[in-house]
């Protein structure tokens, strides 16, 4: 019999208050769900950027993550949302246009088909898309 250390990832995540503005996305189940509140969220933004906090992965389990998926939504504005874990921001084509992020990206969740990154993990690489 071995005896094995266990692992242990202790560490908490601060939440600033620019990371949980705009729309409230814990509730939100669906994809269906996840629009809607995210078009509420575009009318009291009053043509400004659209944001968002706190949604799950298993939203996006059936189409996987990308900011195009929510391009419709919001009517075109920019938008960003953050993942529930806080490592994970997901930003509209408009937003991410703004933020100068272009061409082929390297890493990422939201990656597809050699298209700029649609999703940018942990917090130095949301930096760039924040409103």
């Amino acid at each position: 019999m071995a005896v094995v250390p266990g692992i242990v990832d202790g560490h908490i995540h601060p939440f600033w208050p620019d990371h949980v503005a705009g729309a409230d996305l814990t509730r939100c189940a669906t994809l269906a769900e996840l629009r809607a509140a995210l078009a509420s969220e575009r009318e009291r933004s009053d043509g400004g950027w659209v944001r968002g906090s706190g949604v799950d992965y298993g939203v996006f389990r059936d189409t996987g993550i990308s900011g195009e998926l929510l391009d419709q939504a919001v009517g075109g504005e920019p938008a960003v949302i953050t993942i529930m874990d806080q490592h994970t921001a997901l930003a509209t084509p408009r937003a991410l246009e703004l933020a100068g992020v272009s061409g082929r990206a390297g890493r990422s969740g939201g990656e597809r088909r050699g298209s700029p990154a649609r999703s940018a993990q942990r917090h130095a690489s949301q930096c760039g898309v924040r409103a």
